[in-house]
């Protein structure tokens, strides 16, 4: 059985959209609850909520509402389930995701998390832009797409070095393993908790991808992220990118000897792509620091027109003056 955790921040009609794919899942007879967690002191989501009585709704009205780590470390520990599926308020599901989730676990019975790839949308009549699954391609040695990506812990910590490969939207983990994870909350980064996150997941066993989109992530202007400065969000993720190489170690991967290794076998077809996505700073500069980078790319400045397209790879798109002035830097 699974626990869906949906937490919102006053956006009913948003929330609304979000509640619908779930009442539409294949699987919806594994649902044991869905929890609503409302953290921006609005009851309209609760108006919402009534309109699916399909649905084992629990609804949680934050009063008054918790920071935005303490609300993350909340819902994630409050799942009843064997299995925790988060869908953000803002983001939807296709009907066989949560599926498809629990037919990975029970193929891959080490996992102690699934993500999917998915669609970057703007509303729900939009143009779908794809993930291009990059980051989990390239941790996971460059698989084939016929069928969901089995990563070993030192393939997914593989992946975590460039950015987040996995979204909170697509992710369902076995709620014990969720739970025992939620101390990244504790580690006062406000920007990069999902890679945190991710990587504490991995403690706890292996990662299954699906590289097939099965999730809508939408962009709007209200979105989180888009309050952070360019020099935050390099500060926070460079410092994730340190800690996953301490972590890891801890873990018993040697990541320095694996990551020398997925870049010698990176296809010639795709190396561009790939060095091009190991080129940001909270990535690059821990790896010139370890002098993992190959010397033709350790001083090369990032291009302009490669902006856009890392952008998209390493976090949610970002607004339009942030890409001019990445533009500006480069």
């Amino acid at each position: 059985m699974i626990t869906v955790v949906i937490p919102t921040t006053a956006r009913p009609k948003m929330l609304e959209t979000a509640l619908r794919s779930v009442a539409s899942q294949t699987a919806l007879s594994q649902i044991k609850e869905v929890l609503v967690s409302e953290n921006a002191g609005s009851r309209a989501s609760e108006a919402i909520c009534r309109k699916f009585a399909q649905l084992p709704i629990r609804y949680v009205f934050r009063d008054p509402p918790l920071k935005a780590l303490a609300h993350a470390k909340a819902y994630a520990q409050a799942a009843s389930a064997a299995f925790t599926a988060i869908l953000h308020d803002d983001d939807w599901w296709s009907p066989q995701h949560l599926a498809n989730g629990l037919r990975a676990f029970e193929k891959n019975p080490d996992a102690a998390v699934y993500f999917s790839s998915f669609f970057d949308v703007t509303g729900e009549s939009a143009p779908l832009k794809c993930d291009s699954n990059l980051m989990m391609w390239f941790g996971g040695g460059f698989p084939a797409m016929m069928q969901p990506w089995a990563l070993t812990r030192a393939e997914a910590l593989l992946a975590c070095i460039p950015g987040t490969p996995g979204r909170y939207s697509t992710l369902i983990a076995r709620t014990e393993a969720l739970r025992a994870s939620t101390y990244v909350y504790d580690l006062d980064n406000p920007f990069d908790n999902d890679r945190l996150l991710i990587v504490a997941l991995l403690e706890h066993g292996s990662l299954v991808f699906q590289p097939l989109p099965e999730v809508f992530i939408r962009t709007h202007p209200s979105q989180d992220f888009r309050t952070f400065s360019l020099s935050d969000i390099h500060a926070h993720m460079e410092r994730t990118t340190e800690w996953l190489f301490k972590k890891s170690a801890a873990l018993g991967v040697s990541l320095d000897s694996e990551f020398a290794q997925r870049v010698a076998r990176c296809p010639s077809e795709h190396r561009t792509a790939v060095m091009e996505m190991l080129s940001y700073p909270w990535c690059a500069d821990p790896l010139n620091r370890r002098g993992l980078l190959p010397a033709s790319q350790a001083e090369k400045k990032l291009e302009s027109s490669s902006v856009k397209h890392l952008l998209r790879e390493l976090t949610p798109p970002l607004l339009p003056k942030l890409v001019r002035k990445l533009r500006r830097d480069a």
